[in-house]
């Protein structure tokens, strides 16, 4: 049978992505998703990203979906600021990254920056499958979400589905006092697969509910952390809302966990 697998944030983490996927013995038929954040943190982030482009080139059309996440949304935003800086002199008013990230950021080429920059949102999977990077909010049609939301969502406060928001000095690992994170809310209509938070560095997260059909849907967070030293997840998705994950763990920890940036 045909699989569905989405692979969770890769960060750079190229040997364990090719460690998962000789575990995963792809077929042609089967359709792979990546969840968006191929870049930094890890220790290859260029390779990953030509890796990656590379496999959506060889393998069948339409059998390779790669996601945008925040971390390709910075990218490809802080070069076309600096380009802008370099033509007009105009200063680029983005908060610097890390000399070594930068460093990664400029090894990439314009071609490979400008398909980062316009990988998709969203898409659907199985029947009642859809990925995206991070989040949704609950009760707003697909076409009315707001991409940045899609890209960053972690928490919201239940009463007005505003979301939360951390600051620089805190952790990924605290919410914001008064929210709940957003999957504790989703109705539906769709089970989610998404990356972007890390709940665990072992295993995925999977909220389960019912849409306003009655049917069971699930929410399953699939980030765990492979940068940080955790683990790379690919979760196999079957039309009855059930998942199966298969994991490699990191060969060392290339990031500190807790960090923001």
């Amino acid at each position: 049978m045909d699989r569905t697998i989405a692979c969770g944030d890769v960060h750079g983490c190229l040997d364990e992505l090719r460690e998962l996927l000789d575990l995963l013995r792809l077929s042609p038929q089967d359709h792979l998703v990546f969840v968006g954040d191929l870049v930094d943190r890890g220790p290859k982030p260029v390779e990953t990203v030509r890796f990656i482009r590379d496999l959506v080139s060889d393998r069948l059309p339409g059998k390779t979906t790669v996601l945008c996440g925040n971390h390709e949304q910075k990218c490809a935003k802080w070069r076309l600021r600096e380009a802008q800086r370099r033509e007009t002199g105009r200063e680029n008013k983005m908060r610097a990254p890390s000399p070594e990230r930068q460093a990664q950021w400029e090894g990439l080429t314009d071609d490979e920056v400008d398909w980062l920059r316009n990988l998709p949102l969203t898409v659907p999977l199985t029947d009642n499958w859809l990925g995206v990077h991070a989040g949704l909010i609950p009760g707003i049609p697909l076409e009315n979400q707001d991409s940045d939301k899609i890209t960053r969502l972690r928490t919201l406060y239940p009463d007005t589905m505003k979301s939360g928001q951390l600051t620089d000095e805190q952790s990924p690992l605290e919410d914001p006092p008064g929210t709940v994170f957003w999957t504790t809310l989703w109705k539906g209509p769709w089970s989610v697969v998404y990356g972007h938070a890390v709940h665990s560095l072992e295993m995925p997260r999977i909220d389960r509910g019912h849409n306003a059909d009655g049917d069971m849907i699930a929410c399953a967070g699939i980030d765990t952390g492979c940068c940080f030293g955790g683990r790379l997840t690919a979760a196999t998705l079957h039309r009855n809302g059930g998942v199966e994950f298969t994991q490699v763990q990191a060969k060392r920890q290339y990031a500190e966990f807790g960090k923001t940036r």
